[in-house]
């Protein structure tokens, strides 16, 4: 959908909310929503961690890809976790998707809904028309 401002990005391939846009896109960017570990097909959290992690970057890569971007034109993320004992597997998963130069980051401990354990949102740039 395209406003006068921006143009929301929305794919059945990525967790879909009611309350808010999947991500938006303005001049040229993409600012995702916060993308958490849950499999589409069935709206449940993934059981391991690193499954969780994987899917997580899986359902934002799908957000990108769908508003014609990738992991590679991600300049910065936010990364959420519900207990920062979760934070050297976190970053060791995080460094296996991203690939240098890696995007600037920060992470913080949150609260998160329904029981996941990390969520991750980014900026990036649109690389296809």
């Amino acid at each position: 959908m395209t406003t006068n401002h921006y143009t929301t990005i929305d794919t059945p391939t990525a967790p879909q909310m009611a309350s808010f846009s999947q991500a938006t896109m303005v001049a040229g960017m993409i600012y995702t929503s916060g993308q958490v570990g849950m499999n589409v097909a069935t709206s449940e959290r993934d059981e391991t961690f690193r499954d969780e992690v994987n899917r997580a970057i899986d359902n934002l890569e799908a957000v990108l890809s769908a508003g014609g971007s990738a992991l590679s034109a991600v300049v910065k993320t936010t990364c959420y976790l519900s207990s920062m004992d979760l934070y050297a597997e976190f970053d060791a998963l995080y460094r296996e998707r991203f690939a240098p130069p890696l995007p600037s980051r920060s992470t913080v401990q949150s609260g998160l809904a329904r029981n996941f354990r990390i969520e991750i949102e980014a900026i990036a740039r649109v690389i296809e028309a």
